[in-house]
């Protein structure tokens, strides 16, 4: 079997160009793909975020069928707790490994 990764990286909120990331990822998935999101998928300057707090950016990535995303610093803007939120509201994992709040969790 061969492993293909799909990944994006930097997107930024520019959600206008997305539907062409879409459709190149429906052509080159197959059953051993993994498509990954590299952080700073979301940075708020959209009303769409600002407005639901994140989860416009979470549905997007979930209908196109990402697997995991890691969190980018552009994920932070609007606080912690948005993304929480957009974590816990999520269909695949958000992944970090040096991710840690003020008490340390």
């Amino acid at each position: 079997m061969k492993l293909k990764i799909l990944h994006t990286n930097d997107v930024h909120s520019n959600f206008e160009n997305f539907a062409r990331v879409a459709t190149l990822i429906r052509q080159f998935k197959d059953e051993h793909t993994l498509i990954l999101d590299g952080g700073d998928f979301a940075d708020f300057k959209s009303i769409e975020l600002q407005g639901t707090r994140g989860i416009a950016a979470i549905e997007l990535l979930e209908a196109v069928g990402y697997d995991a995303l890691t969190i980018g610093n552009n994920e932070m803007f609007n606080g912690v707790d948005t993304l929480e939120h957009m974590a816990s509201n999520s269909s695949f994992p958000f992944v970090s490994n040096n991710l840690f709040k003020k008490d340390k969790t």
